[in-house]
């Protein structure tokens, strides 16, 4: 069976238009209703209590009007071949009737007469001229059955003559309004009489009425609906309704509960009534309105009639999927339309399978009218190949009524697409999704919040175009809230707490934004502060009152050898949190406060004119250690000296007057080339969702199990835990396994180890090679986070391993070598450690060799430290035979029961081989 080809062009689809019959998107119903049609024409012509009412239903805008169009140009066409099959020259086709544009005084069934005389005058006209089909008293028969039907008319609603009867007159009665009478009881029988003659002079055996719209005005839609029960009885006519389903049953609704009058509705439904009651009798009225509803619907609009205009995802997921062509115009090119749909949501960022899936789901299932419209507005033109989209369209007003519904500020995005991701915030706080909806993703039951999170989905991709700075401050303002609260009761309200503190919808300083977050979660979860991002520092050595304070921050960073650069970078994600009822406060380190840090450098590069801005003030700005207030009383940490962790209210800069290196402004230099890389790409927020929340659990997961004792290896392992995050998931999004291969990355968590990293790194590298593919290709945003001069001025260069495999990832781009590097000053700052994990340490220092968990492979980092520390010949592994009792095998058991089986053995004699021990 050849597939049917259906064809969208925008310029010519604004407005209804007929198509032919293989032309149709809806192409099962239509051959449904031709078959019913049909059927009728062979069946029921000379019944006198037919029915012949098709309903045609859909949405506002789903393609009804082009539907019926489409039927008047296929059973209308005389003595014409259409799509190979005969036209049915059974039927007389009318004018489409649109009750709707129907004069006020007019009545529908008064235009249907009208419409059937001006045919039959018509004929008589063109037939005078030819004395072979010209028959005077066939005309004279005719428009006496005109005369008789139009004196029954008067009985009908809204009909009726104005004047009062003249019943004082006896021969007034007896010869005008008896007779009157007598007609309209006779309407029924006149009115088919009429159409019988008129098609028999029509030599036609059929008349096709189409109604329009129907539903609309319920006064007029009524009115049809009356007409057809009563007056359409014949099967001489054939009758097609379109409207939405729901729309005639609340006008039915409306006019039923009429029948029962206003006093008996008001008396039933008192608060009198139902005192001395024992339930509402307003309920039966309810009933019975909605039973007497449901016989109507089914006499009128019978169910085997009934043809639901499917929406376009359904017509391309069904048995006769047709093949839907788009173009711009006739002359130009054609892409079918699911082609086309993921050319246009690859532009915007959104490659994944299954958000591609969830866009077009809702996208396909608006009204045809809707779907054409959003086209025509984001399409600029289409190639053979790709589809060229304009970025300058206003896609919002496509669905404007339901972002108003929604209440969403659009006027305010429109001069402002700054403010995106705090419009996105509100509206996902108002409607209590912030936990399912934080990626944006049309996925609710509610098509109103749909279509709001659809559209600020591809402004927040147009945005980021100019506004880079979004990227960062939807992981502030958006992701980070969205995994914070899994620590809050469903009823928090965020609105007056969090939210409220944080000033998280406020244009407020991104860094200052995260840190209040942040120090508010902390007070409110301080029992939980392993799971948070936080790393707990002593405090200040300008601060302190005891000794031995040269491992703290401002020892290591306040030191004459150190550069400008350093020391900014050193302070930079640093914040403290100061208790509002007692004088103790906290000092902290943060990579949340690191990121919010660059976002807040790329917000202010990116608002510059021009990037006229002074970015070195900014680096300073930053870097001030600024103190925020926690909520409730600091709990009491017994053996620690009252004034360890004091910090005085204090608003530490880092200082850079007295030095005059240059090192500051290289920094900015490498940081504005950095910027000025990620030009004209576009990012769906669904990565961003899905790699800050795989970020977000990461650092929870490592700073509740490391094992580090200073700063610099812990804050390397947390920055890259983002880098990781970051490329694991553009993977996933933008390579699928065909193109590149790239289907077994490790998405394990970084705890102790860079070596999933460096695993992950090789694969891709490998992969890029096979495939051909230069640098950049599919994972933009990964090779721009990974070269941020910020992120890499806190890793470890001494690691050959992880530095040559960014080199080697980076290419011809070359790796930055940071002349900035604070890895080693930071591994000089020590870590504040609670009294209660060194005590639960002490007695549990073997405890771990019995841990069976640290035998599998996401702990081996672990694992190999604790055996370190514990001074064990690693070399007892190399040679072990694991199935005989040799001695080192026997002594490896003993030693370390953790190791339950042989297997488990073998597995991590190959890490340590992996990993180069042997040849240590």
């Amino acid at each position: 069976m050849t597939a049917l080809i259906s064809t969208i062009i925008l310029n010519e689809s604004t407005n209804a238009k007929e198509f032919l019959r293989n032309n149709i998107i809806h192409q099962d119903q239509f051959d449904g209703v031709i078959s019913a049609i049909g059927n009728f024409v062979s069946n029921d012509l000379e019944s006198e209590y037919a029915h012949n009412t098709i309903t045609l239903l859909g949405t506002r805008g789903s393609g009804k009007t082009s539907f019926l169009l489409s039927l008047r140009d296929y059973f209308g066409c005389e003595n014409k071949k259409k799509d190979g099959v005969e036209t049915h020259k059974a039927l007389q086709v009318l004018d489409i009737i649109d009750p709707t544009l129907i004069e006020e005084k007019g009545h529908v069934f008064l235009n249907l007469i009208a419409a059937v005389c001006d045919l039959v005058e018509n004929h008589f006209t063109s037939s005078r001229c030819n004395p072979d089909k010209y028959v005077r008293e066939t005309e004279k028969d005719w428009k006496n059955s005109v005369t008789t039907l139009a004196a029954g008319l008067p009985s009908i609603d809204h009909l009726a003559r104005d004047s009062e009867f003249s019943w004082q007159d006896p021969e007034y009665v007896m010869e005008n309004e008896l007779r009157a009478v007598g007609a309209a009881q006779n309407l029924r029988k006149n009115f088919n009489k009429f159409l019988a003659k008129s098609l028999k002079i029509l030599d036609k055996k059929a008349f096709l009425i189409l109604f329009d719209d129907i539903d609309v005005d319920s006064s007029k839609g009524y009115a049809v609906l009356e007409t057809i029960r009563k007056y359409f009885t014949t099967g001489k006519i054939v009758t097609v309704l379109s409207g939405d389903f729901k729309l005639y049953n609340s006008l039915i609704r409306q006019s039923k509960w009429k029948n029962f009058g206003g006093e008996i509705l008001r008396y039933e439904a008192s608060k009198e009534y139902e005192a001395n009651s024992n339930s509402r009798r307003i309920y039966y009225y309810d009933d019975m309105v909605t039973d007497l509803t449901s016989q109507y619907l089914l006499k009128i609009m019978q169910p085997q009639y009934r043809f639901q205009l499917e929406t376009v995802y359904s017509a391309i997921n069904s048995a006769k999927k047709p093949n839907i062509n788009l173009g711009v115009d006739k002359e130009g090119e054609f892409l079918p339309l699911e082609k086309a749909l993921q050319k246009i949501f690859a532009q915007i960022g959104i490659n994944n399978d299954y958000q591609l899936e969830s866009q077009k789901h809702f996208l396909l299932n608006q009204p045809l009218r809707t779907i054409v419209h959003f086209l025509q507005r984001i399409i600029k033109a289409i190639n053979t190949d790709d589809v060229v989209l304009n970025h300058n369209a206003n896609i919002a007003s496509v669905l404007l009524a339901d972002l108003y519904e929604k209440n969403i500020n659009i006027e305010l995005l429109a001069n402002s697409p700054k403010f995106i991701n705090i419009e996105i915030l509100k509206l996902l706080v108002r409607e209590k999704q912030i936990k399912e909806l934080y990626q944006v993703s049309p996925t609710s039951s509610d098509n109103s919040l749909n279509a709001g999170v659809f559209s600020l989905n591809i402004l927040f991709s147009n945005a980021i175009i100019k506004y880079r700075f979004l990227i960062f401050d939807y992981f502030v303002r958006i992701s980070y809230l969205r995994n914070i609260i899994d620590y809050y009761s469903d009823n928090i309200s965020l609105d007056r707490g969090l939210i409220k503190e944080s000033g998280v919808l406020n244009d407020l300083v991104l860094r200052d934004i995260m840190n209040s977050l942040q120090i508010y979660h902390f007070a409110k979860n301080s029992k939980q502060s392993d799971l948070f991002s936080l790393i707990n520092l002593p405090g200040l050595k300008a601060k302190a009152k005891q000794r031995n304070t040269e491992q703290r921050l401002d020892s290591v960073f306040n030191d004459i050898s150190v550069s400008d650069a350093q020391r900014v970078l050193g302070y930079m994600p640093c914040l403290a949190g100061d208790y509002l009822y007692s004088k103790e406060s906290k000092l902290f380190y943060s990579i949340y406060t690191l990121l919010s840090s660059i976002g807040e450098l790329l917000k202010r590069y990116d608002l510059s004119k021009d990037g006229n801005i002074n970015l070195k003030l900014a680096f300073t700005e930053l870097s001030q250690i600024r103190y925020y207030s926690i909520q409730g009383k600091a709990p009491n940490e017994r053996n620690i000296p009252k004034n360890e962790n004091e910090l005085d209210d204090i608003d530490e800069v880092a200082d850079t007057s007295e030095n005059q290196d240059t090192s500051i402004d290289a920094l900015t230099d490498s940081t504005i080339k950095w910027m000025e890389e990620f030009k004209d790409n576009r990012l769906s927020i669904h990565l961003l969702g899905k790699s800050f929340t795989r970020f977000y659990v990461g650092i929870s997961n490592l700073m509740n199990s490391h094992k580090e004792e200073d700063l610099g290896r812990l804050f390397h392992l947390c920055v890259l835990s983002f880098m990781n995050s970051v490329l694991i998931e553009e993977v996933r999004e933008n390579l699928s396994s065909n193109s590149y291969g790239i289907s077994d990355l490790n998405h394990s968590n970084i705890v102790g180890s860079e070596r999933t990293f460096i695993e992950n790194l090789k694969k891709v590298i490998e992969s890029r090679a096979k495939a051909g593919f230069v640098y950049t290709d599919g994972l933009p945003f990964s090779c721009w986070i990974l070269k941020c001069p910020i992120l890499l001025a806190y890793l470890d260069y001494s690691n050959e391993r992880l530095i040559n495999s960014l080199s080697e990832f980076y290419e011809s781009s070359g790796l930055i070598m940071s002349e900035f590097n604070i890895y080693d000053l930071l591994t000089k700052v020590s870590l504040s450690i609670n009294e209660s994990k060194v005590k639960k340490a002490d007695n549990n220092i073997d405890h771990w060799k019995t841990d069976g968990s640290f035998a599998s492979k996401l702990r081996y980092a672990e694992l190999i430290k604790l055996l370190e520390d514990d001074e064990f010949d690693m070399t007892l592994f190399k040679n072990i035979d694991l199935s005989q009792n040799t001695s080192n095998n026997v002594f490896i058991r003993e030693r370390l029961p953790l190791f339950k089986t042989s297997t488990q053995i073998r597995n991590f004699r190959k890490y340590l081989k992996e990993e180069g021990y042997f040849t240590k």
